[in-house]
């Protein structure tokens, strides 16, 4: 099994829509029998044949089609972007390790922008914990209803957004929310977006409670051969060890980052 994980799998395009400004949900149906083990913030590589490789979080999975939820940043999304359904891509996974919280575990997740892509996800997965979740984007262009594309998730318990632009919801950035909630009330307390957020994640998140980030998009091959996932001051690489960590372990890998 962990073999097969490596093995470039064909699946076809089942749908590829924008659903917010330069933001997709693209999923896929597999042409044979995968028999996959998807868990929390697993991730996979996705071939784009003659293009790229590009690395991925899962946003959904029912046990035979695959979501992705990916924002145009580079040349290979922008191809991923242009596949009609019913095109053959290749898969490669799920790779990196899973994550989610124990039953009766109060949880918040602070995320920006399409750092929301693994979450619907994790939501589903974690069953038995309550979860707060805080999302912020920069403008309301860059919004889309999660609950209507990925249906309800039961565990959410409180959903607060934020806009920059002050057009949707609460005015400000996500992590303003750390200043506004009662950190000591949560069991855990994680993060994912853009890195200059995270590094001011790890610096705002109270000592006393267990901070994590998931570090996404660093990743060129998913095997742990390349070392381009190389996590600064410790042995470890996001494709095999992550993309979870907590605050103190990326202390040093976040001190290059200019916040």
């Amino acid at each position: 099994m962990e073999k097969k994980k490596f093995e470039i799998k064909p699946v076809k395009v089942e749908r590829n829509e924008e659903v917010a400004e330069n933001t997709f949900l693209i999923s896929f149906l597999p042409l044979e029998d995968l028999s996959l083990e998807v868990k929390p913030f697993n991730f996979f590589m996705i071939w784009i044949p003659r293009i790229d490789f590009i690395p991925l979080s899962v946003s959904d999975y029912d046990g035979n089609s695959l979501t992705f939820l990916y924002k145009i940043k580079g040349n290979g999304t922008k191809a991923l972007s242009l596949k009609k359904k019913n095109e053959i891509l290749g898969i490669m996974g799920p790779l990196g390790k899973e994550f989610f919280f124990k039953n009766g575990e109060k949880v918040l997740v602070v995320a920006g922008g399409i750092g929301i892509a693994p979450i619907p996800y994790f939501v589903k997965f974690s069953k038995g914990s309550e979860i707060d979740l805080v999302w912020g984007v920069k403008k309301g262009s860059e919004l889309f209803e999660v609950t209507k594309i990925y249906g309800k998730m039961n565990n959410l318990k409180n959903f607060i957004i934020y806009t920059e632009d002050c057009s949707y919801g609460k005015c400000g950035k996500a992590l303003d929310a750390l200043r506004e909630i009662r950190l000591n009330e949560y069991n855990r307390i994680l993060s994912v977006g853009p890195e200059v957020m995270m590094k001011n994640f790890c610096n705002l998140c109270n000592k006393k409670n267990d901070c994590y980030v998931a570090l996404e998009n660093l990743t060129k091959c998913g095997m742990g051969i390349c070392g381009s996932c190389y996590i600064k001051g410790t042995t470890k690489l996001m494709c095999s060890d992550g993309p979870v960590f907590e605050c103190s372990e990326v202390k040093y890998h976040f001190e290059s980052i200019i916040a």
